[in-house]
């Protein structure tokens, strides 16, 4: 496995208010998350899109519940790459331009890019996954600081032919407490993202 490198995030929030509850009622990583995913994934507008990438969130970091669906995907009725999502916000946001897929495909970036379809989404071995790779990674012997280990994303892309789903993870560290500042409660949290390789070792998203 590639070397640790842990990123730093911060919450921010009123003390007092309610984080709300999420669109779908249910963890993202439980049968009833993932089975609301395939659900939206496999109906109008999502199910026939030839797909960038997709990604189930939940609502913030150090939150488990289920939130969004986000992706990208080519409509060859207008010949672009367009992102749309389905959360509790907006329920089904409008599509719009890809802006990130267009700016790389100018700078020719995306020679190489694969697309897929939702069929070829591994939903009955997402939660299965997703629990191991919790498993591994707060058995570390470098993460024995860490805990609340909660993934908040999971994103999936085509690449070399395959699918590649990275888990991004969440944690707290032992003895850090949150902190008032004001009507603000303010909370450390750290993150980082795996993916399961071809040989079936767990390894570190580093890019």
């Amino acid at each position: 496995m590639k070397k640790l490198s842990i990123l730093v995030g911060t919450i921010v929030a009123l003390v007092m208010t309610s984080c709300g509850g999420s669109l779908f009622g249910d963890d993202l990583i439980s049968k009833e998350g993932i089975d609301k995913a395939k659900e939206i994934l496999t109906k109008d507008p999502f199910g026939d899109k030839e797909f960038n990438w997709v990604e189930l969130k939940t609502k913030e970091a150090l939150n488990s519940k289920f939130d969004e669906v986000a992706t990208s995907y080519y409509d060859p009725a207008v010949q672009k790459d367009m992102k749309q999502t389905y959360n509790s916000t907006s329920k089904l946001g409008d599509p719009e331009a890809d802006q990130t897929a267009s700016i790389r495909a100018n700078a020719g970036l995306d020679k190489d890019k694969e697309r897929f379809k939702v069929s070829e989404i591994p939903f009955d071995k997402l939660l299965s996954e997703a629990q191991d790779g919790l498993k591994f990674f707060s058995g570390l012997e470098e993460t024995a600081e860490y805990e609340d280990f909660n993934i908040n994303e999971i994103s999936m892309k085509k690449e070399n032919g395959k699918l590649k789903t990275v888990f991004k993870i969440d944690m707290t560290k032992k003895g850090e407490s949150s902190y008032r500042r004001g009507r603000e409660r303010i909370t450390n949290y750290y993150e980082v993202r795996i993916f399961r390789g071809e040989n079936g070792e767990w390894d570190l998203v580093t890019d």
